[in-house]
């Protein structure tokens, strides 16, 4: 498969059962290189491909070159006319590799990136390695030699199997003067120790830097630090919690998660909820944590049980904070559920909605992205049977059933591998208040 720019993008915009959308492309696709493994190339959490100021593009992303070769992390820079610049691996050691996170420094516009791999040949284990491109020196591709900063010695609140994969980066300001902080967050792959299940909890490492760091090439020494919360869902208090979170950083000193919960108990009122944890303090200190039910009741004519629509299948989303840094928002879906919080496979119902959190209000919502409804911010699901929204079904087929658009925005209908090949990607244009 060929990996060009802007397919993600189409990806997400597509559905098998809706029209191919009017689409532009400013700067033509090209292609980057021919990938035997095309499988999320990105990270599952973050955003692969980063714009410098100029208008040049970054990109990482893991593949393979042959279909019998190492899956190793590469990187793409295209200019600002378009033109594919560099290619290259990163690192040097042939080393089963992948799903890193990029983020850019706001000063040198150096990219900053973390990916994991086994580079201890001694244990089974996976570690997350970190490098930087002093791409301020002229030109890209002057990678420092990725080195470990998430492995088995690294400081986390629960156990020695804990395995904290997946990482994401974000750059942010930071507390000390004339420095930034580097974040690099990593999704825990061990499971619930109780019951065998996963429940993702998170570390978080951070370090201030300086340009002077950058010139001398020097490792950084992390902080490194869990959420308490998450920490007790993992270990299996409550009986089970799964969180499907993501992490954004603003440029004021916050930094949340954001995204919805799995759970086979009653948390709060009932088990669908989208959730907030929240950080005022460069990740320092307490997260405070914010929830919503969402859990939307709705009819269908001659179904025996109840259906509902809630998040689920969204859990490769990223997050961005907007509106002057007071609002939080993910770009994820609602599906068609029925009772007791299971798939419903014969309504083919998933719909996409942009869900926000209101900082000073402490508020949730969300936006009906598609279908869109006469009020698409009423925080009603758009209900496919009824878009005249007059409480009728709309139209019926020759078998008595409703005709409804369908909904399905991942690129194949299986549901049995949607959690693994969904993928929603959100960002935002400052300029354009967008």
């Amino acid at each position: 498969m060929k990996q060009i720019l802007c397919v993600s993008i189409l990806l997400i915009t597509l559905s098998l059962f809706s029209q191919i959308p009017e689409y532009e492309f400013i700067i033509e696709p090209i292609d980057i290189i021919e990938n035997f493994f095309d499988y999320m190339p990105g990270s599952y959490c973050g955003l692969p491909i980063q714009v410098e100021e100029d208008g040049s593009v970054y990109i990482v992303f893991h593949g393979r070159e042959t279909a019998a070769s190492t899956r190793r992390e590469y990187y793409a820079f295209i200019n600002a006319n378009g033109n594919l610049s560099n290619i290259g691996l990163i690192g040097t050691d042939d080393i089963h590799e992948g799903y890193a996170g990029i983020d850019l420094d706001p000063i040198t516009c150096d990219p900053m990136i973390a990916f994991h791999c086994n580079s201890d040949p001694l244990t089974a284990d996976l570690e997350v390695v970190f490098s930087f491109d002093l791409l301020h020196f002229g030109q890209p591709g002057l990678w420092i030699t990725p080195y470990a900063i998430f492995e088995d010695d690294t400081p986390s609140a629960n156990m020695p199997t804990d395995e904290f994969i997946w990482p994401e980066v974000h750059i942010g300001p930071s507390p000390i003067p004339d420095k930034r902080r580097v974040y690099v967050i990593g999704k825990n792959s061990d499971v619930c120790p109780l019951n065998g299940t996963p429940s993702e909890n998170i570390l978080i490492g951070f370090f201030d830097f300086n340009v002077n760091d950058l010139h001398q090439q020097v490792e950084f020494d992390f902080t490194y630090r869990t959420i308490p919360l998450l920490d007790e869902w993992h270990m299996g208090d409550p009986e089970w919690v799964r969180p499907n979170l993501s992490c954004s950083v603003s440029d004021d000193g916050q930094i949340a998660f954001m995204g919805y919960i799995q759970a086979d108990f009653e948390f709060g009122n009932l088990t669908d909820q989208i959730i907030v944890l929240h950080n005022d303090s460069y990740g320092e200190g307490d997260f405070e944590f914010y929830f919503q039910e969402s859990h939307y009741n709705v009819w269908y004519p001659g179904t025996t049980g109840e259906l509902y629509f809630a998040p689920y299948l969204c859990s490769h989303q990223n997050s961005i904070f907007h509106d002057d840094n007071s609002k939080i928002s993910f770009l994820g879906t609602m599906n068609l559920l029925i009772e007791p919080s299971s798939w419903y496979p014969d309504l083919p119902a998933m719909y996409t909605k942009v869900y926000s959190f209101d900082i000073p209000t402490q508020e949730f919502s969300f936006y009906d992205l598609y279908l869109e409804g006469t009020n698409p911010a009423d925080d009603t699901p758009m209900i496919p049977w009824d878009l005249d929204e007059d409480g009728i079904v709309d139209s019926i087929g020759p078998n008595g059933d409703p005709v409804y658009p369908e909904g399905w925005p991942i690129y194949f209908y299986d549901s049995n591998v949607a959690y693994h090949e969904g993928n929603f990607k959100i960002t935002k244009n400052d300029e354009n208040g967008w």
